[in-house]
């Protein structure tokens, strides 16, 4: 059977690539692991921490929480002006009452009798003026007192056309629109009152712990990361002239040597869609110039045997 050799010397992620027969070949990597970065997303003092570095978590538990206090306090009084301003457009939606109703035409009618009284007054002045018996400062005060009452019999006449109305369209949308305002800013407090607290994505160990209880967290601010192990996976470097024999899907062995007797299974997930040279961390400045396609293999891992930064041997057969 004819041998192919390959010249490639990778390090890091690639130790080596080479193919003892025409129909199998070797790669070397790492194994990895999906790391999620949880960082606190509101402001407020840590108050207790669930876990440490090392404790396997699962997925929906609480893993940290922050101070609330000040966000329960502003929750309630939006909770309140979201009670007023719904009351309040209720009253604008129903009408007037039958009592303000009754209150708004007691105010016409005195408007009335008053208007009416005025218009006797002022037309007994001008009939005096007109004889030489009221003065012209008389005169004018009747006109004045007229005037008042036209105006407060026009007043006291709109306002009760308004109650009989309802309210006026653009009443009802200013009153509709504070609804809505309040009831955003409540969900908003809400979800900040939510954020405060924590809970694992998924299930995972917790590789790192970065912040400790009475720590000021600010949002974006990492508190803990988990690493995922139910599921990890090795980055393989193959060389530009064999990337075509491999394909998704593809079964892949791999070995460790923590388990020297044991093999674990997996498959091609991705394969880069260019080419990149080799990583600089190679020993050879003759093989940091090859071109080689990275590919990534999946691997299940029940039982946590394979661990991130363990040196991975991994065979497949490339396709046809």
């Amino acid at each position: 059977m004819r041998t192919l050799l390959l010249p490639v010397l990778l390090g890091g992620l690639l130790a080596g690539c080479r193919a003892a027969r025409t129909d199998v070949l070797e790669v070397s990597g790492t194994i990895e692991a999906t790391e999620i970065q949880l960082a606190a997303r509101t402001t407020g003092e840590i108050v207790w921490f669930a876990v440490d570095e090392g404790d396997r978590v699962a997925r929906g538990q609480p893993l940290v929480c922050q101070d609330t206090t000040q966000l329960v306090l502003q929750l309630r009084q939006a909770e309140a002006d979201v009670a007023a301003a719904r009351a309040n457009l209720a009253l604008l939606e129903a009408g007037a009452r039958a009592e303000d109703l009754e209150q708004a035409e007691a105010r016409r009618q005195q408007a009335e009798t008053r208007l009416e009284q005025a218009r006797r007054d002022a037309a007994r002045l001008e009939t005096l003026h007109a004889q030489g018996s009221a003065t012209d400062r008389q005169l004018e005060d009747a006109r004045l007192q007229l005037r008042l009452a036209e105006a407060e019999y026009r007043a006291a006449q709109a306002q009760l056309e308004k109650l009989r109305h309802l309210a006026r369209p653009e009443e009802l949308a200013v009153a509709r629109a504070r609804v809505a305002q309040a009831e955003a800013r409540r969900d908003l407090l809400r979800r900040q009152l939510d954020d405060a607290c924590l809970e694992a994505p998924t299930d995972g160990v917790v590789s790192r712990r970065v912040a400790d209880p009475g720590e000021l967290a600010a949002p974006g601010s990492v508190l803990l990361t988990l690493v995922r192990l139910d599921t990890v996976y090795v980055q393989l470097y193959i060389p530009e002239p064999l990337i075509g024999a491999i394909r998704y899907g593809q079964p892949v062995t791999v070995r460790v040597d923590t388990w020297p007797d044991r093999s674990f299974e997996g498959h091609v997930t991705y394969i880069a869609p260019e080419a990149e040279f080799t990583p600089r961390n190679v020993q050879t400045k003759e093989d940091r110039t090859r071109l080689v396609f990275r590919i990534k293999v999946t691997l299940p891992n029940p039982e946590g045997l394979l661990k991130p930064g363990m040196p991975a041997d991994a065979t497949l057969q490339p396709a046809a």
